[in-house]
């Protein structure tokens, strides 16, 4: 009987240990499962991690809106004009030659104008921000009229998860209008990510290589 018993107690010490040493794995894996970079805010961009869901994303973002805040980026810039037709300034955000954003202000026509921001990481667009302003006159002699959209896209592997956009107008002549942080984002329909990703290699094209002329 006595083998028996320490037989048994034998298996139930084994098993156990095992279950321990799983567990102890299981935990060791979760707090592994980003690189230490990005654990680390203002690290996040070192690593060759990028995001795969919307909260990763807006972590992503929160880290490098903290660095320009902060004067924390370089930045190189250039300044054209394509036949008075448009005519833009362009801005590269990088860090140890590493591109991390790249914002394009332009104005076309006489009517319209617009800034466009793309939020890179491992040379790959995770989040889009475009903001166009049509501007007209209104009734009253002076009185102009912005209508404004935005439109904020969340990227995962190069196509396009969660789309928003909200719309708003401006009146030169009102002190009451709405504030723009006050009004809710509409989920829309993704665009394709083709739309996103041709302007974007385009822009990237000209970092280090500005032009004076068309953005071609």
């Amino acid at each position: 009987m006595k083998a028996v018993f320490f037989f048994d107690l034998f298996i139930m010490v084994f098993f156990f240990s095992c279950v321990q040493k799983g567990e102890k794995n299981v935990g060791e894996e979760d707090s592994l499962s980003l690189p230490t970079t990005v654990q680390q805010p203002d690290r996040m961009w070192l690593s060759k991690w990028t995001p795969h869901d919307i909260p990763e994303i807006q972590r992503m973002y929160g880290s490098i809106i903290s660095l320009i805040d902060q004067n924390k980026l370089d930045t190189l810039s250039f300044a054209y004009n394509c036949k008075e037709e448009k005519r833009g300034k362009v801005t590269y955000y990088a860090k140890e030659d590493k591109l991390l954003v790249i914002e394009h202000q332009y104005n076309e026509y006489d009517h319209y104008e617009a800034i466009d921001r793309y939020y890179i990481q491992n040379d790959s667009v995770y989040f889009a921000f475009f903001k166009g302003t049509y501007w007209s006159f209104a009734s009253g002699e002076g009185v102009t009229k912005d209508d404004i959209k935005e439109r904020r896209i969340y990227i995962v592997k190069g196509s396009p998860i969660k789309c928003l956009e909200k719309k708003y107008s401006i009146h030169s002549d009102s002190s009451e209008n709405t504030d723009s942080d006050a009004i809710t984002n509409m989920e829309v329909d993704c665009v394709s990510a083709k739309s996103i990703d041709v302007p974007f290699q385009l822009l990237k094209k000209y970092y280090k290589h500005p032009t004076s002329g068309c953005l071609e």
